[in-house]
């Protein structure tokens, strides 16, 4: 099947995830930088994009469907290899930023598969107190 690379929209969020608050700063996510969603036959099958923190030093955000098949998922994982760098160059960024939440092992080995490197656990960070993983790029990557 065929997959298209759009610019993302916020509701693209309503097809790729339940949770209140990703569905709550959707809109911002949009104006927040430089983003993209991946479809198969018309339907999002995930989006990842960049808002900026300030000038030079931007946070990586990324949401796919949790029921993707192995194909679609090395589809997914190809446009975030080719479309993060390239949105990273395009903004000018020194310092790209991620956070994963521990204990979530495929999205660790996604980051970690991109490139980014593990800084260190934030405490207490999650909006349910979870602690999270950060991990980052820094020029030259």
């Amino acid at each position: 099947m065929t997959h298209q690379v759009a610019p993302f929209r916020a509701t693209h969020v309503l097809h790729l995830t339940v949770d209140p608050l990703q569905l709550e700063i959707a809109e911002a996510m949009e104006r927040g930088g430089p983003a993209v969603t991946l479809f198969e036959g018309g339907v999002p099958l995930a989006a990842g994009g960049l808002a900026r923190v300030w000038a030079g030093v931007a946070e990586a955000w990324f949401l796919a469907r949790p029921e993707l098949t192995p194909r679609q998922a090395l589809a997914v994982a190809r446009v975030a290899a080719r479309e993060l760098p390239r949105m990273a160059e395009g903004e000018g960024v020194r310092r790209l930023q991620a956070t994963v939440r521990t204990g979530y092992a495929r999205a660790a080995h996604f980051v970690e598969w991109l490139g980014l490197t593990p800084e260190g656990i934030m405490r207490a960070y999650g909006p349910d107190g979870a602690d999270h993983i950060r991990y980052a790029w820094v020029r030259p990557w």
